[in-house]
């Protein structure tokens, strides 16, 4: 069942059958609550398998999720660790290969930090990334260049096409149905809080 919690504190339950809606009606029914609601955040629980959306502190809809083929923080490219901690979406691309596809920000300020004191990246890649962290446009697929392709890894993105898979490679997938949903609510700049 997809449960839908109104401004007023009510709730409409919908009933679903395997990730999708058991009849046209209910489907219909639950887009129409969904219009015009606003998304505070998502969490994703990457043990629970779930990622959640919230506006304020209602929670408005819960999807099944993927997530890395390993748990844990992500530390470096090419670990299949989805990393922990709050990041924004910053990219929004309507052509991705996996549906559709919400771009997050990682690595982060403390990742770009953390490599560079433990040798991962050189002072030259720092200073780039910090630049590109503050002030880079994340639609410009040259700053994605750089921000997503150092030995941090990168291109962590919130997608579709988790269908008949287990896991991802870091990023985190949901059925192309549910990131349909999810893409249109979310716009850039929402929070993503992502927990063991």
């Amino acid at each position: 069942a997809a449960v839908f919690t109104k401004a007023d504190g009510s709730r409409t339950l919908y009933a679903v059958s395997t990730g999708s809606f058991s009849t046209r009606s209910d489907a219909e029914a639950y887009a129409h609550e969904l219009k015009g609601r606003s998304i505070s955040c998502i969490v994703v629980q990457k043990s629970a398998g779930e990622l959640r959306l919230y506006d304020d502190a209602a929670l408005i809809r819960t999807y099944r999720c993927i997530t890395g083929t390993y748990p844990g923080d992500k530390q470096r490219q090419g670990d299949r660790i989805t990393p922990l901690g709050t990041f924004l979406v910053v990219y929004k691309n309507p052509q991705s290969k996996f549906h559709l596809s919400l771009g997050l920000n990682y690595p982060t300020l403390e990742d770009a930090q953390r490599g560079l004191a433990t040798g991962l990246i050189d002072a030259t890649t720092y200073e780039t990334l910090v630049y590109d962290i503050l002030c880079g446009d994340m639609s410009d697929p040259t700053v994605q260049d750089r921000l997503w392709n150092t030995a941090l890894g990168g291109e962590i993105f919130i997608h579709g096409h988790a269908e008949g898979r287990t896991h991802t490679a870091g990023c985190v997938a949901v059925t192309d149905a549910d990131m349909t949903e999810i893409y249109n609510l979310c716009p850039v700049g929402t929070p993503v809080h992502i927990l063991p």
